[in-house]
């Protein structure tokens, strides 16, 4: 797996303790930098952020790419890969089997920082000046 790292930072560790094999600097030509890593094409994307299309480009023929950058399927250019898009769904059914994961040790969620609720401006600038791991908000 390879994952986009802030340049200079701990990232790279962080990620590669939750799995990432290789990280490139997202400042940088990310494209060029995982066909660098890869330049027989790679099978499948989690596209966050940036050029979907860019990334389509390294997927081999049948690649798939998720997205939640409205990268429809059908809208890859032509390109013979299944795009797939992401949108959150937050049903009981959905919430019920990822909190199941969690007490399972299927699924971690890195909590940066929990704050309390009046504390929300705070957090809301803490998230904005950017964080690793997520930002949590304690309502009890």
């Amino acid at each position: 797996m390879i994952s986009t790292a802030r340049p200079g930072e701990d990232d790279d560790a962080f990620l590669r303790d939750l799995g990432a094999h290789h990280t490139v600097d997202h400042t940088g030509d990310v494209p060029a930098a995982v066909a660098a890593l890869r330049p027989d094409g790679i099978h499948a994307v989690v596209h966050l952020a940036g050029d979907g299309l860019d990334l389509a480009d390294l997927l081999v023929p049948g690649g798939r790419i998720a997205s939640t950058q409205a990268l429809p399927p059908g809208q890859h250019g032509g390109r013979a890969v299944q795009t797939t898009p992401v949108r959150a769904v937050p049903d009981s059914r959905t919430l019920d089997r990822l909190a199941a994961d969690v007490i399972h040790g299927q699924l971690t969620v890195p909590v940066q920082r929990t704050y309390p609720l009046a504390d929300v401006p705070r957090a809301l600038a803490d998230f904005a000046a950017g964080t690793r791991g997520k930002l949590a908000i304690s309502v009890a």
